[in-house]
């Protein structure tokens, strides 16, 4: 190999390197951090549930108020409790139906998880349906909530509810 070649191959190999720097390892050590500053936020935002968990049961226990109480409690039932609700507001006959799910969160915690879908029902027997929903003893929660008419068949609204509480 004559001289020149040796230069074009080490200047193609430092070309060869920096292009590999450029759009290989920098753009991975950049990914990187990206990751460990997501983490890092993630693991803090943890924390500071944590704190207020146990800021949370702190207040509660001053309170007197039993752990197991309200919805916490290990025999609550929210599709139980939707069910009865709707046959206190005659509201029995217009569900579509209701689908149970449960989710296991961090923590010992579960969500329960209730889709429910009522037809045919008029604003009079609504209103009344989700103000107790939401006055109700237990911590009940209406996550999603979406309202369709059915003019076209005359038959009033169509309302698709996700309703959930938390246990511990």
């Amino acid at each position: 190999m004559t001289k020149r070649h040796m230069i074009l191959a080490a200047a193609a190999s430092v070309i060869c390197l920096a292009a590999l720097l450029q759009w290989g390892v920098m753009p991975l050590a950049s990914y990187y951090n990206g990751v460990e500053k997501d983490i890092s936020t993630s693991r803090q935002r943890l924390q500071r549930v944590i704190e207020l968990r146990q800021e949370y049961e702190l207040v509660r226990s001053r309170s007197g108020e039993n752990k197991n109480s309200g919805a916490e409690a290990a025999d609550f039932s929210l599709y139980s409790f939707l069910d009865r609700l709707a046959e206190q507001q005659d509201l029995k006959g217009r569900i579509v139906f209701m689908r149970p799910q449960t989710e296991q969160l961090s923590g010992g915690l579960t969500r329960e998880i209730v889709r429910l879908r009522l037809g045919g029902v008029g604003m009079s027997q609504l209103v009344p349906y989700l103000y107790h929903l939401d006055h109700a003893d237990s911590p009940v929660r209406v996550e999603d909530m979406t309202i369709r008419s059915q003019q076209k068949s005359g038959q009033g609204l169509q309302v698709d509810l996700r309703v959930s509480v938390l246990k511990g």
